[in-house]
């Protein structure tokens, strides 16, 4: 990485902030106003000439008369550039003149010590701001009309603004880290869009943002929440292995894509959300959406701090609802097994909305079944009722029994297995055909043991026959 320079050594800044830089707490629009004249007026001189004028008015905000305003403005533009470069440079400067607005507008590696303001500065070609250092806010309503904006590599120390921002040929976000709040609200970008490995340690707001094309997220962390509500993907989109922490202050805050609309293939794989679900309400998702559907990619509920039962519950319905929207995706696919993850977690959260009388039933479908995925547990089960009171049939055939030997006890043992079998799975007819005499006798109590077992024995039976179809696919 090269050294970085003062901002004021670049002739670029310097003509930005022509009549003086922002040097207040708060903004000083009417300085910005007369900066961004006599910059668009300087981006705009060459236009008419090579025939981008009308192009160029028609895909931004910036008006015509501020592009054609050459003329009046440029010898006082020229002169103050000159006295400007100067005066805030040492006596072994050397002033090369102003640049032209038709060749790349670089800032990279500069250190800004000032807010940066560059709302609807108009860019006619490519921009960079690779590895430049924000010590303070910048905002960036850039208007790029011809080539691509890019901010590699830069770090902003404070917070960053791209609220309504055109990047008609897209950004270059890559490994860009903004230390607070990260804001391109209402931005339009072209293609291609690059925020691979960005790091967004404050609220990281797209809400409304328009992507026309592809946009890679690719290892992007997004530390608090990443709002992405009523955005529109127009093209590829690749969130892959991107990370998603919603460590905000509000526990219930959590990344957001309601109400976004995906309208080419979508991937989330290996996207990790950490601490929320995501909010799907009211997305449109492609068919071709993605998520892996591992441990380790999704909350984990034991890590959930709870302020009280209401926020419990409005966190556990905010994720079931985010739980069936990513399962009905998934669904479409074919995806069977990645389908019953997600269901599996629908039902954890189902278990976690209600009264205790609401939450039982798919407590108790969790506990036995794993929600239809287990085959060990409902085995066990299974096992379990056979065996466990078959002690107590033992018990009662060796008081009837004909000896008190050790062949007999072993036979009282298997026949008290035997028995306890019979009743679990009374649909084989054992129990009538071989221990009719033992339940004319037996009285009340394991009448009502032998018929708990039945009952048991289908429950248990009936989720292993759950398990079995969806391991191996059944129909």
């Amino acid at each position: 990485m090269a050294e970085l320079k003062p901002a004021n050594e670049n002739p670029w800044y310097v003509l930005a902030t022509l009549y003086g830089e922002q040097t207040g707490d708060g903004i000083d629009w009417e300085l910005h106003e007369k900066n961004r004249r006599a910059w668009n007026a300087w981006a705009g001189k060459d236009l008419a000439d090579t025939g981008k004028l009308f192009e160029a008015t028609n895909v931004c905000s910036v008006s015509q008369a501020e592009l054609t305003a050459w003329r009046t403005l440029a010898d006082e533009v020229k002169c103050l550039h000159q006295e400007q470069m100067v005066k805030r440079n040492d006596q072994s400067f050397v002033y090369e003149g102003l640049p032209s607005p038709r060749k790349s507008f670089d800032f990279s590696d500069l250190i800004f010590g000032l807010p940066v303001i560059c709302n609807d500065f108009a860019f006619p070609t490519d921009v960079t701001f690779q590895n430049a250092n924000f010590k303070a806010d910048g905002q960036f309503k850039l208007v790029s009309f011809f080539a691509q904006s890019s901010f590699q590599g830069a770090k902003f120390n404070s917070n960053a603004f791209f609220r309504e921002a055109d990047f008609a040929f897209g950004i270059d976000f890559r490994e860009v880290e903004i230390a607070r709040i990260t804001n391109f609200y209402s931005a339009s970008f072209g293609a291609p869009n690059y925020f691979g490995g960005a790091q967004f340690k404050g609220l990281a707001n797209f809400v409304s943002a328009f992507f026309q094309d592809i946009v890679y997220f690719r290892d992007a962390h997004f530390y608090e929440v990443a709002n992405f509500q009523l955005a529109r993907f127009g093209g590829l989109t690749n969130f892959v292995n991107t990370k998603f922490d919603d460590t905000g202050d509000s526990r219930i805050d959590r990344t957001s894509f309601r109400d976004c609309q995906f309208d080419k293939p979508t991937s989330f794989r290996e996207a990790v959300f950490l601490k929320n679900y995501p909010d799907l309400s009211g997305a449109v998702l492609h068919d071709n959406t993605t998520f892996t559907a591992k441990e380790g990619y999704w909350p984990d509920k034991a890590q959930r701090p709870y302020k009280d039962r209401d926020e419990e519950q409005i966190w556990a319905e905010a994720s079931k609802d985010s739980c069936a929207t990513i399962r009905h995706a998934i669904a479409k696919q074919g995806l069977p097994e990645d389908e019953h993850f997600f269901f599996r977690r629908e039902m954890q959260f189902a278990g976690q909305i209600g009264s205790w009388l609401q939450r039982l039933p798919y407590r108790a479908f969790g506990l036995v079944s794993d929600y239809g995925h287990s085959i060990e547990r409902p085995a066990k089960s299974l096992v379990t009722t056979v065996v466990m009171p078959s002690g107590v049939f033992a018990a009662k055939l060796g008081t009837a029994g004909h000896g008190a030997g050790l062949l007999d006890f072993f036979r009282e043992i298997w026949a008290g297995l035997g028995l306890s079998f019979a009743n679990t799975f009374k649909f084989f007819g054992l129990q009538r055909l071989h221990f009719g005499k033992f339940f004319q006798e037996a009285g009340p109590w394991l009448h009502f043991l032998a018929g708990t077992q039945t009952v048991l024995g289908f429950v248990f039976l009936f989720f292993l026959g759950l398990g079995l179809r969806q391991r191996f696919r059944l129909r």
